[in-house]
């Protein structure tokens, strides 16, 4: 009986692994995505089937998953991704990656910035472009006119 107790726990403690290493996990990400699909449904299933894959079924898909919802919106994945561009997940690095590559191979683009870039002050600002960004007090715009 203390036998069968002992693998319980100690195979209790195995399949727990990944789920401590990806919620512990340091380094986090935010995925941003931007562009239009028409195989939103596509996109979900392999999100759903590479993100079972990686965690082994013991984290849930949505866990990491953008869920703002505004006024009148749904709030779930066919709609985030329907808005054709925002905060598509935050969590451990190697999760958005597995996110990002596939919005790639349904022609979305996205941009992985590390969750630990925050500004140093408060009304500092982060300008995005590609994979840099910048981290400055502010940022002045002015549209050139290509002749």
């Amino acid at each position: 009986m203390i036998t069968k107790m002992k693998e319980a726990i100690e195979n209790e403690i195995y399949e727990s692994d990944i789920y401590v290493l990806l919620t512990s996990y340091e380094l986090t990400a935010n995925l941003f995505f931007r562009g239009e699909t028409t195989n939103i449904k596509g996109i979900i299933a392999d999100l759903f089937i590479r993100h079972q894959h990686l965690t082994e079924g013991l984290i849930p898909f949505v866990q990491y998953i953008n869920s703002y919802k505004e006024e009148n919106a749904f709030g779930d994945l066919e709609w985030l991704l329907s808005a054709k561009q925002g905060l598509f997940a935050n969590g451990p690095t190697e999760l958005m990656q597995i996110y990002e590559e596939v919005l790639n191979i349904y022609g979305l683009k996205t941009s992985l910035l590390p969750s630990d870039v925050t500004p140093p002050c408060s009304e500092c600002k982060i300008l995005q472009f590609g994979g840099s960004y910048i981290i400055a007090r502010d940022f002045n715009e002015v549209k050139l006119d290509y002749k």
